[in-house]
Parts: C-alpha cells; sequence; structure tokens
C-alpha cells in the first residue's frame, strides 16, 4: 500500500502560500501529458515529461506561483501545477 496522500497538482499549488517543501509523499497525478522542465518556468528547457495520469512526487511549490518542483522516474524537475 502506498504511503502519503494523492492530490491532484492544481489543488496543491493552489493551498500553497509560500516556497514550502511538500508533505512527506506528497503524491500527485497529472491531468494531461506534462514537461518537466529544468527551472520554474517556461523560458526553461524540458528535461522530461509525465504522461496523462502519470503519479509524481511533489518537492515543493513557489510562493504565489504555480510552479511546483517534482520527481518523476528518477528525474527531478519544475512542473506547472495547474495541468
Amino acid at each position: 500500500m502506498q504511503s502519503g496522500r494523492t492530490i491532484f497538482i492544481a489543488a496543491f499549488a493552489a493551498s500553497t502560500a509560500m516556497a514550502v517543501p511538500a508533505s512527506a509523499e506528497t503524491i500527485a497525478t497529472a491531468m494531461t501529458p506534462l514537461n518537466i522542465r529544468s527551472g520554474p518556468g517556461p523560458q526553461f528547457s524540458v528535461i522530461g515529461a509525465i504522461p496523462n495520469g502519470g503519479q509524481t512526487t511533489i518537492i515543493g511549490c513557489i510562493r504565489d506561483s504555480l510552479w511546483c518542483q517534482v520527481s518523476y522516474s528518477g528525474r527531478q524537475g519544475w512542473a506547472y501545477a495547474e495541468y
């Protein structure tokens, strides 16, 4: 059985008010195919992708932003939380 809780990335990002790490084992499900970027913004290079329905671990989100640092399939990067 998987520990932690499963949430949608958008719900988690909307509930964060500052740049804080996510709770241990916070898992999110991508609602669409989602790029993983080298930094928190569209100007950063794509370093991987999360498929539609793919589950990723949220490391933390930036305060007043929809960018979250994630870990997916051994790769760590940034994903836009609205998706």
